[in-house]
């Protein structure tokens, strides 16, 4: 587990203590006379420092990736690379902490090893590109705070490109899905800076002739930092 996703939950755990702490004596006192009802952005329904209204995120990092291929004429390769990659989306809120919307997320891995399963993997010169397009939901447990988790379900394509080795076009297309998750900090009364750790899987048919009847299942994870406006 890297050092950021613990820190993360460490950050959760905390939160979550002081929450339990404070609880039993905010309950044990009693209630203030003659005080007025808290402002929206005071009693948690909205305003600043909480995740209400339209969402907005756009993030860029790192990470890496497995591709399986199997045909009908035998084993296939195998495939692993890292690279940068970049995701957005756009959503709303429909219930107190949860976000339903679109995404987009793309992941270039560059000079790609390539083998089988008899022979170890060498620098091939390949680049994949690899992005998913479809809807996403998050969940903040905490509306005001920052920890949150997602998921995502779409349409998924790769193709192929690299200079030193001539090769480019579309290597499959299918479907992916994937989950998250994050910890984001307020910086102004609408916007977070945040870090997010991603895991997504995704079965591509290829275009090869129908006879080889090639397939690709894709498996990888991503580490990026977020801005969101929320």
């Amino acid at each position: 587990m890297s050092n950021r996703v613990r820190f993360v939950l460490a950050s959760l755990a905390s939160l979550t203590g002081a929450w339990l702490w404070g609880s039993p004596a905010a309950a044990a006192s009693p209630p203030p006379e003659d005080v007025a009802p808290a402002p929206a952005s005071e009693s948690g329904s909205g305003g600043a420092h909480v995740h209400d209204g339209l969402y907005l995120r756009v993030a860029a990092g790192g990470g890496g990736f497995d591709a399986d291929e199997s045909t009908k004429l035998g084993s296939g390769l195998t495939y692993s690379g890292g690279g940068v990659g970049f995701d957005a989306a756009l959503g709303g809120t429909f219930a107190p902490g949860w976000v339903l919307g679109g995404t987009l997320m793309y992941q270039r891995d560059s000079n790609l090893s390539v083998g089988t399963p008899a022979e170890a993997a060498t620098s091939s010169g390949l680049d994949l590109n690899f992005g998913v397009v479809g809807p996403f939901v998050e969940w903040y447990p905490d509306p005001r705070g920052g920890f949150h988790l997602g998921a995502l379900a779409g349409f998924a394509m790769a193709t192929w490109s690299g200079s030193s080795s001539g090769a480019s076009g579309t290597a499959g297309r299918g479907g992916a899905f994937g989950f998250g998750v994050g910890y984001d900090f307020w910086v102004a009364s609408q916007w977070s800076i945040g870090v997010n750790g991603r895991f997504f899987a995704s079965a591509l048919n290829g275009t090869a002739p129908s006879y080889v009847d090639e397939t690709y299942v894709v498996t990888g994870g991503t580490l990026s930092v977020a801005a969101v406006f929320h």
